[in-house]
């Protein structure tokens, strides 16, 4: 039976219950933690060794201790000090004096240290990156009431006295399940600096793209890899995996991923490319599998590598990054052709020149590009791309692929990548993709900007990452 405080601060009956289930206990500890985000802001907290000793039973265990480590104390100095004792008798009582004294000093300082180590995660930076155990212990080391009532000092064979925590697969009499309180490992935060540093990323190749600069030819991939491969090697890198970045949550795009197998993955895409969570106990259930698997390193099956999720990380945020360089060389175009447009009506016998990622080209020229697209073989300055399954891939001179986890592009990102995507209509360009059938380009407000650039414009620019079809052009309906 639970008294009412421990109904209030125990997750003991949550675990244990027979119907409990992942998201029973993700609830609970949600409940719990912003209770204690609450309470921390509006109580003034004890000590935790005070804790300790106003508890009815840690508390009358933790004094029985001490008296009786009290009574060996004087036993042996009694021992040290008789003046008809051998000196082998002397030197051994010393030794367990001091023994003694180390044990009340080790004992208070692993007490007293909770209170610092409760103090390294706010309450409101806990990363989802931590898996349900470690997520359970987490609210159960920050409530020093709930703590107290699963703190058990154990005498080792050597006579130290060690304070325990009962972890989640604890069961009373056994020792399986005991985490000595001086290694507990406190939960994984979100790794802020690690989305700051990518924040600085997105915001550099923005600006690439402004000046009309590509990715492939900023020279910056290197980089970039290097900073996103120091950032995963932070002790809170995996929160990159797991928590939110600017609305976007890699794991949650993973789950809808082939190759992870997830039949039912409990979320699903909208029409508008957001991803919303459809069956919360899937969900959970395979997100928790996922943090297995991405703890672990990689996903293999039948002995052959499916999936190494620091090179698919990586790799998705060098996508995402192109992506967002696209835009701003989007803009950095529109600019580029509204002085052509007004060159060439200063000047209308010349020859009309537009803008592309290959150079100014006149109308022959862009029609040969779209040709080259349609006939699914484009060259650009750095590199050959070739159409496979409906993809574009980066190949070599005889048509192989670059690089096998290379996940392709679109037709809509080809021409994204050769920057011509806003001449399509004009050219009577009709994409073969089979999300774009009513693919369109243009101005549909008629207020003389293109739909790409029009703020006003009831077209969404969504971003993701991975195998996910991308809207950059803001002109598909």
């Amino acid at each position: 039976m639970y008294s009412a405080k421990a109904q209030k601060t125990d997750l003991t009956p949550v675990l244990q219950g027979a119907a409990s289930s992942i998201s029973n206990v993700m609830n609970a500890v949600a409940e719990k933690r912003n209770r204690q985000e609450k309470e921390s802001t509006e109580k003034v907290q004890k000590p935790f060794i005070d804790v300790i000793k106003d508890n009815p039973n840690i508390g009358a265990e933790l004094s029985s201790l001490l008296e009786q480590e009290q009574e060996e104390y004087y036993k042996q100095l009694k021992l040290a000090e008789g003046v008809f004792r051998s000196k082998g008798t002397k030197e051994d009582a010393r030794k367990k004096i001091t023994q003694i004294e180390n044990n009340i000093i080790n004992l208070n300082k692993s007490l007293s240290g909770v209170d610092l180590k409760q103090n390294l995660v706010p309450r409101n930076q806990v990363s989802m990156a931590n898996g349900v155990n470690e997520q359970v212990m987490d609210v159960t080391f920050n409530d020093k009431e709930t703590l107290a009532q699963n703190i058990i000092i154990k005498k080792d064979e050597e006579g130290n006295l060690i304070p325990y925590i009962k972890g989640t697969e604890y069961k009373d009499g056994e020792e399986d399940g005991l985490i000595k309180l001086d290694d507990y490992q406190t939960a994984i935060q979100i790794h802020q600096a690690g989305f700051d540093a990518l924040g600085k990323i997105s915001d550099a190749v923005t600006n690439f793209g402004l000046k009309g600069v590509d990715f492939n030819s900023s020279g910056a991939e290197g980089n970039i890899r290097n900073e996103v491969r120091k950032q995963l090697q932070d002790p809170n890198g995996t929160s990159l995996y797991f928590d939110n970045f600017e609305g976007f949550n890699w794991a949650q795009n993973q789950l809808l991923d082939p190759k992870e197998g997830f039949e039912n993955p409990g979320v699903e895409r909208d029409e508008n490319g957001i991803i919303r969570i459809t069956n919360q106990e899937a969900y959970d259930a395979n997100l928790q599998t996922l943090r297995d698997r991405v703890n672990k390193g990689q996903l293999e099956k039948d002995g052959k590598v499916l999936i190494d999720y620091k090179q698919e990380l990586e790799d998705d945020l060098i996508e995402s990054f192109k992506m967002i360089n696209q835009n701003g060389l989007k803009a950095y175009e529109a600019r580029r052709q509204k002085e052509l447009d007004e060159l060439n009506r200063r000047n209308p016998t010349e020859s009309k020149q537009f803008n592309t990622a290959v150079g100014y080209l006149d109308e022959d020229g862009i029609r040969g590009l779209f040709d080259d697209v349609k006939n699914g073989y484009v060259k650009d300055y750095d590199n050959i791309y070739s159409k496979i399954d409906g993809k574009f891939y980066k190949v070599d001179a005889d048509g192989n692929k670059l690089r096998e986890t290379d996940k392709g592009v679109s037709e809509k990102q080809m021409l994204s990548i050769l920057r011509i995507s806003g001449y399509a209509s004009n050219f009577g360009f009709d994409s073969s993709d089979s999300d774009l059938s009513d693919y369109q380009f243009g101005d549909d407000d008629s207020d003389g900007i293109l739909n790409l650039l029009d703020k006003t414009s009831d077209k969404k620019n969504m971003l993701q990452l991975g195998n996910v079809t991308t809207k950059q052009d803001n002109t598909q309906r």
